[in-house]
């Protein structure tokens, strides 16, 4: 039994397929990497005004933290920085992600994070034992606020 060849519109072969690109094609390519950009530009925009929220709040716990020495404040002081971090690092992710990081620049990011976990640790020591001075409890809370802020630039 013969094989019939592919035929195509107005009798060409099908099987000699060339990509043309044509001036039309590059218009809706360069659509797609502007509405690309700008979708991107939008994004870290609404990423940012969530970070600085998220780093105000911190900053108005931190503050009745140092007013007011209790677990429950440290408590609530604790649980904003965990907001800002699951925000920073879900969106460290996708950047590491899209990017294509290696696995040294992630690194960075465990060490810085892990070092504010260890002052947090040492700031809720203090805060149960009620031995910490109102100025070093406020050091503490400035020195992971600076960590926060090295993390967030």
């Amino acid at each position: 039994m013969a094989r019939i060849s592919g035929i195509g519109k107005r009798g060409e072969e099908t099987n000699n397929k060339k990509t043309v690109t044509t001036p039309g094609s590059r218009k809706v390519n360069q659509k797609k990497q502007n509405f690309q950009t700008q979708f991107s530009k939008a994004h870290k925009q609404e990423l940012n005004k969530e970070l600085d929220r998220l780093v105000a709040d911190i900053n108005e716990k931190g503050q009745n933290l140092a007013n007011q020495m209790t677990w429950e404040s440290f408590i609530s002081y604790r649980q904003s920085i965990k907001n800002f971090l699951q925000v920073f690092i879900g969106e460290a992710y996708e950047v590491t992600g899209s990017r294509g990081r290696n696995r040294f620049g992630s690194q960075k990011l465990y060490r810085h994070i892990e070092t504010i976990d260890q002052k947090l640790a040492e700031l809720g020591e203090k805060v149960v034992k009620n031995e910490g001075e109102k100025m070093e409890v406020i050091a503490r809370i400035d020195e992971i606020r600076g960590l926060l802020l090295d993390l967030y630039q």
